[in-house]
């Protein structure tokens, strides 16, 4: 979850440092009053590509700071790219008028394609045109199995499958499928037994 955002000289904006509070959040206002400013910078902070046109007109660079609420997943994927987890994760990037930026996760300086891994998790932001997270048939997948609570049953379901893979490929080497080898069969006894009669 979204706790705090800082924008610092992003297109109209000056400063601001907007709060979250848990469940739903609303941004209202006229038209031209910013709303989608805040969007942009939050589409920023996440790793959105940026170009010199949305610095304040008069400043040299703008930045934005943005602190979320961590989760077990979060955290060990955080883990897995060598970044201390903590409880809340704080995601920061800069962007001057030379067109060199930076950005950082809890302190740490990390690429543009590490941040978007990260973030990736963190929101989902629907605009027009615009890719949905939870039109991913694997997203809404995982987000059932967690609301259900059957994460753990599915992960020991598919080590089963795996182990199940495994045998049927072995049987498979050792002379088809089970109609093939009942064939075989019938045939080695037919002239086990033809044999046996000339004998």
């Amino acid at each position: 979850m979204l706790k705090s955002l800082s924008i610092r000289n992003i297109a109209l904006i000056d400063r601001a440092d907007l709060e979250f509070s848990e469940g739903l959040n609303v941004l209202s206002g006229e038209t031209g009053a910013g709303k989608s400013v805040i969007l942009d910078s939050i589409d920023f902070v996440l790793g959105a590509k940026a170009d010199k046109s949305m610095i304040r007109y008069g400043q040299s660079e703008c930045s934005v700071r943005a602190e979320f609420s961590t989760d077990e997943e979060l955290n060990a994927l955080l883990s897995e790219l060598d970044i201390e987890p903590d409880e809340t994760l704080v995601l920061s990037r800069k962007f001057t008028s030379d067109g060199k930026g930076s950005a950082k996760v809890n302190g740490n300086p990390v690429p543009a394609s590490m941040l978007r891994r990260i973030t990736s998790k963190l929101v989902d932001v629907h605009g027009q045109s615009e890719h949905f997270f939870l039109l991913k048939e694997s997203n809404q997948l995982r987000l059932l199995d967690r609301i259900a609570g059957v994460e753990k049953e599915k992960a020991r379901v598919a080590e089963l499958l795996a182990v199940r893979k495994e045998i049927v490929k072995a049987l498979s080497l050792i002379g088809g499928d089970e109609g093939e080898r009942s064939r075989r069969l019938d045939i080695l006894r037919f002239q086990s037994t033809r044999s046996s009669a000339r004998n």
